[in-house]
């Protein structure tokens, strides 16, 4: 049952020039699988139920037999590119209600083309955060965006040296070149590989979710014309070279700033020097406690990471989580956690707190949508405020402060989103990945549906 049956009207899924276009031989698992949902919406119930079939696999699996054989120059192109990566093999798994869409077909009804979705998770997840872990529609992320849009192929990958995406030998081994490879706009082209090379969907027609690490990926993609982009806790920081500048430009003009401020509105509990210039928080220190794990690797058991990460599980995660996910989630977490792994674990928390150069995310701000919680201790409100902020002061000077600067409007939106207390839900790290509303402002999202 390949993929490649999935058709419309209108054809199949548009295809990037010059791809392997894998997702044509992808074959599906035969036996469905059945979701079951209940929620309310505007004071009313809302219930039902489908069928979907999915696929997990990985890279490796996927390119054997024929395919090599009759895609030679493009096969090479295809290892090279692939190569550059850094990683030994790409885990990806697909969910599509693909049988609900021949029957209507067969029916003759008129059908759009499938709109591809794909989601990175976060530091020491994998795919199976979006897949295996309900929400109180009793919906994972994967049948929610599926349920709001029947016609959604929806892609979630394990990335940056986690799950099935793990780094090759000589890339771990290799401190300098595993800093290179595991940062946010790293993840970013491994995202974009899968997206372009292997699924052989352009970028610009794909909608992007990410959490935490994945969502600072989220910030980059919106730089290269993903269709849209949406980013839970994300853990994306500015320079410590932007935040200088900042600081220089609040001390030359401090009417500019208070400009900013105005902008930025009341931020309770933080000034104007500590919104701008005050180091970052948990995540750091956290990633640094890591940092000394790595090069005590050797000394330390992979038990007992994991009995601490178990202990600080309420606290990292979110102590609102009931039992069952949090028991989850803990032990997808664990499962990351070994010594073979530990290079990665401290380094790609680690080069998140390095920053990212966000100078350029003020013209591309409007494809992106930023959901956090309110007591999250990794990725925290005040973080993500003090982004803005940094950007936002950046901006203004280049600008004078001109209203009708189109950049100066576009990172003006993007803060009065990470200001939005509507996306700011109770809850901590975790707290957006099941929150219910995502799923709707996801598939609402998508390029196809905007065009």
């Amino acid at each position: 049952m390949p993929l490649s049956s999935i058709k419309s009207e209108k054809g199949e899924v548009s295809q990037r020039k010059g791809s392997l276009e894998i997702i044509k031989s992808i074959e599906l698992d035969e036996e469905t699988k059945s979701c079951t949902f209940s929620y309310e919406e505007d004071g009313e119930k809302v219930s039902g139920s489908f069928e979907y079939h999915a696929k997990k696999t990985t890279l490796r699996e996927e390119l054997t037999g024929e395919l090599a054989k009759t895609k030679g120059a493009e096969f090479r192109e295809f290892g090279r590119k692939f190569e550059q990566l850094g990683l030994a093999d790409m885990g990806f798994a697909i969910y599509t209600r693909r049988n609900q869409r021949e029957a209507a077909l067969e029916k003759g009804e008129k059908m759009d083309p499938p709109n591809v979705y794909i989601l990175g998770h976060g530091w020491t997840g994998t795919k199976d955060i979006y897949s295996e872990i309900p929400m109180e529609t009793q919906m994972s992320m994967v049948e929610a965006i599926m349920e709001q849009d029947p016609d959604a192929i929806v892609v979630t990958m394990d990335g940056n040296g986690f799950g099935d995406s793990p780094f090759r030998t000589e890339v771990l081994e290799d401190e300098a070149l595993l800093k290179e490879k595991i940062r946010p706009e790293s993840y970013a082209d491994q995202i974009q590989f899968l997206s372009e090379e292997v699924l052989g969907v352009p970028l610009e027609e794909v909608s992007y979710v990410g959490h935490s690490m994945g969502g600072a990926a989220a910030f980059e993609l919106s730089t290269r014309g993903c269709g849209s982009c949406v980013a839970l806790s994300p853990a994306a920081f500015p320079t410590e070279e932007l935040l200088g500048e900042a600081e220089v430009i609040s001390r030359k003009s401090k009417n500019l700033l208070q400009e900013a401020l105005n902008k930025l509105g009341s931020i309770k509990g933080l000034n104007l020097s500590t919104l701008v210039y005050e180091v970052l928080g948990t995540s750091v220190r956290f990633g640094e406690a890591f940092g000394q794990i790595s090069s005590q690797a050797e000394k330390i058991s992979e038990a007992v990471v994991g009995q601490v990460f178990e202990l600080l599980s309420n606290y990292l995660l979110g102590a609102e989580l009931d039992p069952e996910t949090r028991k989850a989630l803990v032990g997808i977490h664990k499962s990351q956690l070994t010594a073979q792994r530990f290079p990665a674990v401290s380094n790609a928390i680690l080069e998140l707190k390095e920053g990212m150069p966000l100078e350029d995310f003020a013209e591309n701000s409007e494809n992106l949508i930023v959901f956090q919680g309110e007591s999250d201790v990794l990725v925290r409100p005040e973080d993500l405020k003090r982004t803005a902020a940094s950007v936002l002061v950046k901006t203004l000077e280049s600008s004078q402060w001109d209203e009708n600067d189109p950049a100066v409007k576009k990172i003006v939106v993007l803060v009065e989103q990470l200001l939005d207390e509507s996306q700011i839900v109770t809850g901590g790290h975790y707290a957006q990945v099941y929150n219910p509303t995502v799923p709707k402002v996801v598939a609402s999202m998508h390029p196809n549906k905007r065009s």
